[in-house]
């Protein structure tokens, strides 16, 4: 099967061989896309056909993968560039064609944030709730994005306080992630340092997606207890793929910062160019009289 490869590799003489397998990384299956690609059978017939020297210097190929999925050479940095501008003119007109009460947040595109409290779904999973009708009150936002509109309620010329408020605690936790995220430095590092500063914010963190929790309609059951007067936030810093394929099923192959995943990708220095997503969920006390328990999730 792999006739005449023992000699193309001979006449290079190459210091180490990456092939096709996991090794540290492979206790954690990330999807069945990332996977091993080498059989066994056809690991023994290449080593066979390599030579014994040439064999002991087969390694996995793991990092190579890593590096070149969670990485962007220039052009690709500037097609994000060229992307993000596309982006948010779309976002821009998509928001001016939203008319509150008519408009469903299918036919926008978007995903509807509310105020929620016991009995209601966080994030519009509760059937009957996939394609809500916008109206005033409602966040309406592009996630993958990053991008957040508030949508004023009739004879309102602002955001109320609590949106206000909502506002500031996001602009803070993202100015102290810019601040602590550096090349060079692993996840568990930043994630020591980003603690006590969120700790002196009086944010808290939580090592759980606290949404995702069961049962989902019920987020009472699980903030029970918690500080009123703080904000709990849950951060998810994985590493954007190439997303070539129709779903990126190699996002979380990389450095991780967060709480989520295995060890090991908390261990990996940030290389530099890395590509990854700001990604957390903040759970904040918003007191209203239209639900009970209600939290601003977002």
């Amino acid at each position: 099967r792999f006739k005449g490869l023992g000699d193309f590799v001979a006449e290079r003489d190459p210091k180490r061989i990456a092939l096709n397998f996991k090794q540290d990384f492979g206790p954690y299956p990330t999807t069945t896309r990332a996977q091993d690609g080498v059989s066994h059978t056809d690991y023994l017939l290449l080593a066979k056909e390599l030579g014994e020297k040439f064999a002991g210097r087969i390694v996995s190929s793991e990092r190579v993968m890593m590096d070149y999925i969670i990485r962007k050479v220039p052009s690709e940095i500037d097609l994000l560039k060229k992307m993000r501008k596309d982006e948010d003119e779309r976002i821009k007109k998509t928001l001016a064609d939203i008319v509150p009460g008519v408009t469903t947040s299918r036919e926008a595109g978007v995903t509807v944030f509310r105020r929620r409290g016991t009995g209601v779904s966080q994030r519009g999973r509760t059937q009957g709730h996939q394609n809500v009708v916008i109206q005033g009150g409602d966040i309406v936002a592009f996630p993958s994005q990053g991008r957040y509109a508030y949508v004023l309620r009739k004879g309102e010329t602002e955001p109320p306080p609590d949106i206000k408020k909502l506002w500031v605690e996001y602009k803070k936790i993202d100015k102290i992630l810019a601040e602590t995220i550096k090349v060079a430095i692993t996840p568990r590092d930043i994630v020591k340092d980003y603690k006590v500063k969120f700790e002196a914010e009086g944010i808290i963190i939580q090592d759980v997606q606290l949404h995702l929790f069961k049962t989902r309609n019920d987020f009472s059951a699980y903030t029970e207890g918690f500080d009123p007067e703080k904000t709990h936030l849950n951060i998810d810093c994985h590493g954007m793929g190439k997303g070539a394929r129709k779903r990126k099923f190699e996002n979380y192959f990389g450095p991780r910062i967060g709480s989520n995943g295995p060890e090991w990708m908390w261990d990996i220095p940030l290389p530099p160019i890395h590509h990854f997503v700001l990604e957390y969920f903040i759970y904040m006390p918003a007191p209203s009289t239209e639900h009970e328990d209600q939290y601003l999730f977002w």
